[in-house]
């Protein structure tokens, strides 16, 4: 029979191994959404970027060669430390078959997850350093928006917005045909999409998304759920997004509040909802996820764990990242809980 201090470091294996694997398996939403770099384990890694070149038509006999001078570009990728804590209650661990670990398991896997969001978010939409030496900043270019305000009734709206960007894309002789292209989607904005003058006049809502509740896709874009989108209040700070003042949250003991909202420059603009390509962005995992344990004397020896990983993300092709505004006006019509203010 295996003895209390046994059954203690099983339960510490177990909880690794369920952890390890759970981050191996399961994704975040945004991380299969964006390549993957391999790093050596530095704190910045780079990734070489070579823009197209041509292959040229040789007229007549001995002509000259034709050289190319490929552009090519070096962009980094910082790598953030991130750790989860937590102390148990050590009457939880009595002599059981159970695990009481597990149920932590799960919740450092999702926490870990909610984390690699964030940086690919701040790697998609912030500032990034380029250059040789890493020491030209880059953040993201308000070129790169696309207006809630001009064009026709049509191009203002959502659908014509996103047709709007898969043609900039075009435009830039982005191949839309074999790229995955995705779109960040808050809750209004998603709800305003089944409004009923848009569900029985246009086709891109069919019986079948109706009765799931799911718009997956349209116009080739795939749709991603996501409220963490500039103008929410989850959106990260310093991310120094164009336009955007961050919102101030607080957190005592573990909750969360907001003490200032997230807001643009121009008051008419709520979100701008980013649209791209997953060859755009990559993302790294500097070392693989540490855990920890010991025991906490001050608590009557109660197990505490912590775990620790360390990754990034960075734009490697900027050309392939557009915004899209999204007005208050757009959205006014979407209901809201009694007593939370209207957008």
């Amino acid at each position: 029979m295996a003895t209390k201090q046994q059954l203690a470091t099983a339960n510490i294996l177990e909880f690794k191994k369920h952890v390890e694997l759970a981050l191996q398996q399961e994704t975040s939403k945004l991380r299969p959404t964006v390549t993957e770099k391999s790093t050596e384990g530095e704190k910045s890694a780079y990734v070489e970027i070579f823009k197209p070149s041509e292959a040229h038509k040789i007229i007549g006999d001995m002509s000259d060669t034709i050289y190319n001078n490929t552009d090519q570009s070096r962009r980094w990728i910082s790598h953030e430390q991130f750790g989860w804590a937590e102390r148990i209650d050590p009457f939880a661990t009595l002599d059981s078959g159970l695990n009481p670990l597990l149920p932590y398991a799960k919740l450092a896997t999702a926490a870990m997850h909610r984390k690699q969001d964030e940086v690919i978010l701040e790697g998609m939409l912030g500032v990034n350093q380029c250059g040789k030496d890493a020491k030209s900043l880059e953040p993201f270019s308000a070129d790169n928006i696309i207006s809630a305000v001009d064009g026709d009734d049509f191009f203002q709206t959502f659908i014509g917005q996103l047709i709007t960007a898969k043609s900039i894309f075009m435009e830039r002789h982005i191949d839309v045909d074999s790229e995955q292209i995705y779109v960040l989607v808050p809750s209004d904005v998603w709800a305003s999409l089944f409004a009923l003058e848009k569900a029985t006049s246009k086709d891109y809502i069919n019986t079948a998304a109706l009765q799931a509740g799911r718009i997956e896709a349209f116009a080739g874009v795939r749709f991603i759920n996501m409220e963490k989108v500039p103008g929410n209040n989850l959106f990260p700070s310093g991310t120094q997004f164009p336009g955007l003042t961050d919102s101030k949250i607080k957190n005592v003991a573990g909750q969360v509040g907001v003490t200032s909202s997230a807001k643009f420059a121009n008051d008419k603009i709520k979100y701008v909802l980013p649209i791209y390509c997953k060859s755009a962005v990559a993302f790294t995992q500097r070392k693989a996820v540490e855990v920890k344990h010991s025991e906490d004397p001050s608590k009557w020896h109660a197990p505490q764990i912590t775990l620790t990983a360390s990754f990034g993300a960075a734009r490697v092709e900027p050309e392939k990242i557009l915004g899209i505004e999204i007005s208050h006006a757009s959205l006014k019509g979407v209901p809201k809980l009694v007593g939370k203010k209207a957008a």
